[in-house]
């Protein structure tokens, strides 16, 4: 139960953080991104980043209830599949990211889906 709250505090936080950056400084963090996704090599890196806290997450939190404690293992799951694709797929992903981050919709669903899970876990975190 400790990891579990540990994990939930931290993904949730940053969840939070990177959403209310994005919110704040959106242009500058837009071309942050833009930036980023130029560059297959970073794209690469950010896979291998992925991947590596996705293993941890999937070793460490094996559990799968239907709670917030299972969400973490299926964000440590959606992790290992992110950083294969990023690593595996590198040009795809450039495409992908640029019309799904390029498009308003694509964006403001991205958003909604940080905050939503950032305070759902930050919540369940600090509660216990």
């Amino acid at each position: 139960m400790e990891l579990s709250i540990f994990l939930a505090k931290l993904i949730g936080l940053y969840y939070l953080i990177i959403g209310i950056v994005w919110v704040v400084h959106k242009d500058h963090f837009d071309k942050l991104v833009k930036e980023m996704l130029g560059s297959r090599s970073i794209i690469g890196l950010s896979g291998v980043m992925s991947l590596l806290v996705g293993l941890a997450i999937a070793i460490g939190h094996p559990i799968w209830h239907w709670n917030w404690q299972g969400l973490i293992s299926l964000l440590g799951y959606i992790a290992i599949i992110q950083g294969v694709v990023r690593i595996a797929f590198t040009s795809h992903v450039q495409g992908w990211s640029t019309k799904i981050l390029g498009s308003r919709t694509g964006h403001n669903s991205v958003l909604a889906v940080l905050f939503i899970l950032g305070i759902f876990l930050t919540y369940n975190g600090f509660a216990h």
